[in-house]
């Protein structure tokens, strides 16, 4: 029955591909991020390397479906990747979750590639900036976080968002 509901789960795929691509990759886009999570959250040294799939996601998503869109997506799917990542809760929740909220807005609204890698360097600055002022103790981490962060996602956008967004038309 598993190789049934993997043939049916990659049947429906398919067909959203040929018929609604913008559901194909926001599907996609979910459960790429979901497995990679569950990964990190299965060796944890791999949390610091600041490789997750949930900022370039926010991005594709706000850019294919708006502003609104991208906001709750990238809340969302930042939820979801705290929980299977196996993250602990600290206070820079605070600051985390409207900076994905953000990013899914600003996705919407601009459209050049390198004003999306602008945007994933400037939230890590300010996520940097606002764990220095509040949570001074998970600084080191964060900073490693966010090197490792802007280079993965920099790449990700540089080198695919505009292949796959040329895959909708």
């Amino acid at each position: 029955y598993k190789v049934a509901l993997v043939g049916f789960a990659l049947l429906v795929l398919m067909i959203l591909f040929l018929i609604q691509k913008k559901f194909f990759f926001l599907l996609t886009a979910t459960g790429a991020s979901v497995v990679l999570s569950l990964i990190i959250g299965l060796f944890g040294p791999l949390k610091i390397t600041g490789i997750e799939l949930v900022t370039f996601s926010t991005i594709l998503i706000g850019s294919l479906f708006g502003s609104l869109t991208g906001a709750v997506f990238g809340v969302s799917l930042l939820i979801i990747n705290l929980i299977l990542g196996r993250y602990e809760g600290g206070p820079y929740l605070v600051w985390t979750v409207p900076l994905y909220a953000l990013l899914g807005i600003l996705s919407g609204i601009f459209t050049e590639v390198r004003m999306f890698v602008a945007m994933v360097v400037g939230i890590n600055i300010l996520d940097n900036i606002l764990t220095l002022v509040l949570y001074r103790e998970n600084y080191t981490k964060t900073i490693i976080f966010s090197v490792g962060n802007v280079i993965f996602n920099s790449i990700l956008l540089l080198k695919f968002f505009e292949e796959i967004t040329a895959l909708i038309v």
